[in-house]
């Protein structure tokens, strides 16, 4: 195993001592079903179609303009059926002294077969305010169950409060990874198709 795959193991042993994840799992020395997801910060979009984004170097993604509308970036995340978010790690650059990385998970759903509104759910939340310089952030979930046939999940990162300026090269988010759970410790490698 390499050392960032011990930390990772580390990491994940820790949240399931203190976050009690665990209890979903099998106990009989099964091994739990954990998946990485990696994204690099370029594969962001802007929230707000008056949000001017740039790319730098490290595949970071930041913003430019001081116009009016929000300064959000957001990552769809790709979770099969099935699967329990555990915790999404983040890694940026935040040399601002005047703006600070706010990151939320959310979660939004549409009723099925019927027209009722979406919800938005924030899921988990943290901020890389005063880093000074390169950081890692991670948000734990509690165990949730995702439901992608009327959900959606996105990493949202604000840069700076709606209609403010950014902090442009200051501020970047340059790869995230999430972290998922697949409780089904039977199936989930699909042996019986």
């Amino acid at each position: 195993m390499t050392q960032s795959n011990l930390t990772r193991a580390a990491l994940f042993i820790g949240m399931q001592a203190c976050c009690g994840l665990a209890a979903s799992h099998a106990t009989a020395g099964v091994l739990n079903g954990v998946e990485y997801r990696s994204y690099n910060g370029r594969s962001g979009f802007a929230a707000s179609s008056t949000m001017e984004v740039a790319r730098d170097g490290y595949f970071g993604l930041k913003c430019l303009n001081g116009g009016t509308g929000t300064r959000r970036i957001a990552w769809p995340l790709d979770v099969p059926a099935g699967h329990e978010l555990v915790f999404v790690e983040i890694w940026g650059n935040d040399l601002s002294d005047s703006n600070d990385l706010d990151f939320e998970v959310v979660e939004r759903c549409q009723p099925y077969a019927s027209g009722d509104l979406t919800t938005r759910t924030v899921l988990a939340s943290t901020g890389a305010s005063g880093s000074g310089g390169w950081f890692q952030a991670t948000l734990g979930i509690p165990p949730h169950l995702v439901q992608p046939s009327t959900c959606t999940y996105t990493l949202e990162a604000t840069f700076a409060a709606a209609g403010a300026a950014c902090d442009g090269s200051n501020l970047s988010v340059t790869r995230l990874t999430l972290i998922t759970n697949d409780p089904d410790v039977i199936f989930r490698d699909a042996f019986d198709r």
